[in-house]
């Protein structure tokens, strides 16, 4: 009996926690911009703190393998590819080579991997080993993941020259994926 009523419940206590989810994040409808980069309703300046379609992507430092910091604002007026990443997690080693590939190849994109919760040591031994040259940031904390709301890695976002979120990606990409978030920022493969 007391299984029954927690199968009959259950389905209504999730649909009130996401509807909650959902009214608490503003992303309840008439919250969303149409377009990309068009002005919130009232007008703010495009500040929030959890990453959103067509709002400016939250801000961050990190440090590189070589111990030096980087912020989001470092990269201000460049196209960002900003993706999360682990050496355990076979799809986001994948896709690495593609990362490498966009990197040696655009100078009008800048690829930016962070790498989420490992040790520094691990980190760029893979790195180093592979032969990858693209900028490898540490968030040994999970602190900068947790803002980004990374749920399942590898997980990609694609950030325009003036800062605004294009595209989102969860899961692996191949190299038509990667093109297509590359021009969802406006540079074009």
């Amino acid at each position: 009996m007391k299984n029954k009523l927690l199968s009959c419940l259950l389905p209504f206590i999730l649909f009130l926690a996401f509807a909650g989810m959902v009214l608490l994040s503003g992303c309840a409808p008439g919250n969303v911009p149409e377009e990309i980069g068009e002005t919130p309703p009232g007008g703010a300046e495009l500040v929030v703190e959890a990453p959103r379609l067509g709002y400016r992507a939250p801000a961050f430092s990190l440090s590189d393998l070589e111990g030096k910091e980087h912020s989001l604002d470092d990269y201000a007026g460049q196209a960002l590819i900003l993706n999360f990443w682990t050496t355990w997690c076979r799809f986001c080693v994948q896709e690495l080579p593609y990362l490498q590939e966009l990197h040696a190849s655009s100078a009008d994109v800048t690829v930016l991997a962070v790498n989420v919760q490992e040790k520094k040591d691990l980190v760029a031994n893979f790195i180093h080993t592979a032969g990858y040259t693209f900028t490898v940031l540490l968030d040994e904390g999970a602190a900068v993941a947790g803002t980004y709301l990374v749920r399942g890695l590898p997980t990609t976002f694609a950030v325009n020259a003036e800062g605004i979120i294009t595209a989102v990606h969860v899961g692996s990409f191949d190299a038509p994926g990667l093109a297509e978030l590359l021009k969802s920022t406006g540079v074009q493969p």
